[in-house]
């Protein structure tokens, strides 16, 4: 039998006590865990808002958005592709230059960068669709790919 009185281990209650924090979707935690740099609220409001001296960490080959805050593949900075919620990952680029990432393939009009697992996956990805321009042979590697 399955006992039903067991306690999660967060609380939603009407008002939260002073020494707690109440997160956007009424739950409540313990307000050291507020802007301490991990996502404790369920709907993850603990950290909105927060100054930059407590950034989430990003996992190795990522960086985090700025305003926003998640976390984004260092590559695709400045790849005229809007990854971060608040496009900071565009701000402030060559507008002239794109530089694709090492796991990227450059679409044909040299304005987009798309994953290379795109290349040739049966889905248009760059807004020219050269991504699926001669794709006929589907058992091909993607160096034979790139070079097609």
């Amino acid at each position: 039998m399955i006992d039903l009185d067991v306690e999660l281990y967060f609380s939603v209650h009407e008002k939260c006590s002073t020494s707690e924090f109440r997160c956007g979707n009424g739950q409540c935690i313990s307000y050291s865990l507020h802007c301490d740099g991990s996502r404790d609220c369920l709907d993850h409001s603990d950290e909105e808002g927060c100054p930059a001296a407590w950034p989430l960490r990003c996992p190795s080959g990522e960086v985090k958005c700025p305003r926003s805050g998640e976390c984004v593949l260092a590559e695709w900075i400045c790849d005229h592709d809007l990854d971060c919620k608040d496009g900071t990952d565009e701000k402030d680029c060559d507008p002239e230059e794109l530089r694709c990432g090492s796991r990227q393939w450059s679409c044909a009009s040299g304005g987009q960068c798309v994953p290379d697992s795109w290349l040739c996956d049966g889905q248009r990805d760059c807004r020219d669709g050269s991504d699926e321009a001669g794709c006929k042979c589907r058992g091909l590697s993607l160096r034979e790919k790139a070079r097609a």
